[in-house]
């Protein structure tokens, strides 16, 4: 399977909007940048216009999120940069902007098919049927959609207009640069280490999808501790869209060692419990949830702490990732404690 990583990309105009439509459903999973996604979500929207708060739920929605679903066409074989990508949008027929909200499967947009979506502006019936047919969709997305397909030019209109206006208000701050290198360079580190076992364990993958060819991971600080996976078998390929917060927290490489950071990650409950089932003993993490009966999202995350703490020792076998642990480690870490302690 080839992996790419992409850096430089318009993915995070798009997600940027979708964060600020739904922050209170995310913010479960954020870490280190909570409190200053939660700033800059809350002064972002004491300056959104009424009907911005509208075009936001209508095409970022929890459920429909249709701005979202531009995302295989456009960035599977690109990674256009957010000026690009609202004039990519600008130059996109209404028809096939359409075409990209409601499919319900990933299909290279033709000219018969613009006709078709094009055909449902003036029937209105042909329009319900289409809409009712896509199974992705709930009974009110699909009448959204009916709303859409009978207003073709003003919804891609619309899009635009949403789009430059997050062009110009919701993109972070210049710190969030930095946060996108430092996380590109942690995860190609840990891919390097564990190779695409480690895929797995960041994005919360059961077992590996053997028709996957290619992967492309592309960062957003503005999703956190979140991801976005989009599955396109049509090309044997995944998009996953990963949160900054996300790649630090499930990073296994160790890092530098401070007093603090191994009582904190220490403290748990569920380290304790994990620790007990991987001493002597290597274990998946499929194991692990069996044995210790945790959540595999609250597994995923406590292994992590406890192997950049350097508790626990991760190793590919097989193409899976093991975990294992010894007493000279624990002895290790109390060490390092009372050294920074005692200093």
């Amino acid at each position: 399977m080839n992996v790419s990583i992409v850096k430089e990309s318009g993915i995070e105009l798009l997600m940027s909007l979708f964060r600020l439509n739904n922050h209170e459903r995310m913010i479960h999973n954020d870490r280190g940048s909570s409190d200053f996604i939660s700033d800059w979500v809350s002064k972002l929207r004491l300056s959104i216009p009424p009907n911005y708060r509208e075009l936001l739920e209508r095409f970022f929605g929890w459920k429909a999120f249709f701005g979202l679903r531009i995302v295989p066409y456009l960035f599977l074989e690109d990674s256009p940069s957010s000026s690009d990508l609202v004039g990519l949008i600008k130059r996109t027929s209404p028809e096939r902007l359409l075409h990209m909200f409601l499919s319900s499967d990933f299909k290279e947009p033709d000219e018969l098919g613009d006709m078709i979506i094009q055909s449902f502006g003036r029937n209105e019936k042909a329009a319900l049927d289409f809409a009712f047919s896509n199974p992705t969709l709930t009974n009110l997305d699909r009448y959204e959609a009916i709303e859409m397909l009978k207003n073709q030019s003003e919804t891609r209109d619309s899009f635009v207009e949403l789009l430059e206006f997050g062009s110009e208000n919701s993109l972070p701050s210049p710190d969030y640069d930095l946060s996108i290198s430092y996380s590109q360079e942690l995860l190609e580190e840990n891919l390097r280490e564990f190779g695409s076992s480690y895929l797995r364990f960041l994005l919360d993958l059961d077992a590996p999808n053997t028709s996957v060819e290619e992967t492309k991971l592309l960062f957003s600080w503005s999703l956190g501790g979140s991801e976005i996976t989009i599955e396109v078998p049509e090309k044997n390929s995944i998009i996953s869209v990963v949160g900054t917060d996300r790649t630090r927290e499930r990073s296994l490489t160790v890092e530098k060692q401070d007093a603090a950071g191994i009582m904190s990650t220490m403290a748990k409950r569920e380290s304790i419990e994990i620790l007990r089932k991987v001493l002597h003993s290597s274990h998946t993490l499929s194991s692990i949830v069996d044995l210790s009966g945790l959540h595999r999202h609250n597994a995923i995350e406590v292994l992590a702490g406890l192997s950049r703490r350097g508790l626990v020792i991760p190793e590919t076998y097989e193409g899976e990732l093991t975990f294992r642990s010894e007493i000279k480690l624990l002895d290790k870490t109390l060490d390092e404690i009372r050294r920074q302690i005692i200093g």
